[in-house]
C-alpha cells in the first residue's frame, strides 16, 4: 500500500525526504492542507457512524 504523511510535518520536504530514504519507497503528501488531515478523517468516521446508527 502508499504511505502517505500528513499533518504538520509533511511540509517539511527534508522529513519527507529522510523517511523515503528510511523507508526504500516514495512518500505520498495528501493533496490538501496536511493540518486539516485529521479534522477530514474525523468527519469521515462521523459520517460512517451517523449512517449506521440510521439504518
Amino acid at each position: 500500500g502508499e504511505i502517505v504523511v500528513a499533518g504538520g510535518v509533511s511540509r517539511l520536504k527534508s522529513f519527507v525526504e529522510a523517511l523515503e530514504e528510511q523507508l526504500g519507497r516514495k512518500v505520498k503528501r495528501l493533496p490538501f492542507d496536511p493540518i486539516l488531515a485529521g479534522a477530514y478523517g474525523a468527519c469521515l468516521f462521523a459520517r460512517e457512524k451517523a449512517d449506521e446508527a440510521f439504518r
